[in-house]
């Protein structure tokens, strides 16, 4: 299953699983999915989940490996707990007995894992009681939280994740109309001809003066700079647009402040002020590539 991922998913690959044998794990996870294919899904996240459990027992040699993935799955590993909507909703009852559950010292010396499935069906009570949980977290306590519509998910609970996308949707949004100064900023992002801040003060009035434009034009460059991840150029409305020079690295850190910035929209803000921050990131890591 480790190889179908890796081939069919190489993103996700790349971006959550790749790192776990770099040592580098987040007490929580955001993973944005879609409605199809859904077992496969879960098969994935299950996958991600027991290396991660794989990985901490060669370090603290607990459990015989082949007998720790036969609990895994087989859904008996006790320290792996799946949450899911009851009545279309998730409530803090369920959380509550998750935290008194994980309250107590992992009984394999490893990670103890929760899964929220269809994370944007928490109500408020069990947001704000998972958000308790998430603001003091545990060494050996993982959140991951799966959702097909990442923006519907309380805003202080997503600006906690590490964000990533589990779909097989990669070029759906290339064939949307978008307007020729659009089309423009995504080809000048990367450009050496003048500085950014002087290519992007052009934009300004008709795709950032309000907080709506702001959402959409972020959105939507956060959905090309995603496929270019995987792809040298895109054809956008049959326009061909090569990918500007930058590394998948720094793409994704492009897409790290996209969202963000996108989760402080959903508060009152200044626009000029959120926007000048907003740029000031872009610089930083635009300035990354002039001076390598």
């Amino acid at each position: 299953m480790l190889e179908q991922l890796k081939k069919n998913q190489q993103l996700f690959y790349e971006q959550a699983i790749a790192p776990l044998y770099l040592g580098k794990i987040h007490h929580a996870y955001l993973i944005e999915t879609n409605n199809n294919e859904e077992q496969l899904i879960d098969s994935y996240i299950k996958e991600f989940c027991k290396t991660i459990i794989l990985l901490k027992n060669k370090e603290v040699h607990t459990l015989d490996e082949n007998k720790l993935i036969n609990l895994i799955e087989t859904n008996n590993y006790p320290e792996l707990v799946d949450i899911y909507p009851e009545s279309g909703i998730i409530k803090k009852e369920q959380l509550l007995s998750l935290m008194e559950k994980f309250s107590n010292k992992s009984i394999y010396n490893n990670y103890q894992i929760y899964v929220v499935h269809n994370a944007e069906m928490l109500n408020i009570s069990a947001s704000n009681t998972i958000l308790k949980f998430l603001e003091e977290p545990e060494d050996n306590i993982i959140a991951i939280f799966l959702s097909t519509h990442r923006y519907k998910v309380l805003p202080t609970i997503l600006s906690r994740c590490i964000v990533m996308s589990l779909t097989k949707e990669k070029n759906f949004f290339l064939n949307e109309n978008y307007s020729p100064i659009f089309l423009e900023l995504v080809n000048n992002f990367e450009s050496k001809e003048k500085p950014f801040i002087l290519r992007f003060n052009k934009y300004y009035e008709n795709l950032f003066q309000t907080k709506d434009q702001s959402i959409k034009t972020l959105k939507d460059l956060s959905k090309i700079f995603q496929c270019y991840l995987e792809n040298s150029s895109i054809k956008i409305q049959n326009i061909n647009i090569d990918k500007p020079y930058l590394s998948n690295v720094q793409l994704l850190e492009i897409i790290g402040i996209i969202d963000e910035f996108l989760v402080k929209l959903q508060y009152n803000v200044n626009i000029k002020l959120w926007l000048d921050s907003l740029l000031i990131k872009f610089m930083e890591v635009l300035n990354e590539v002039s001076n390598n």
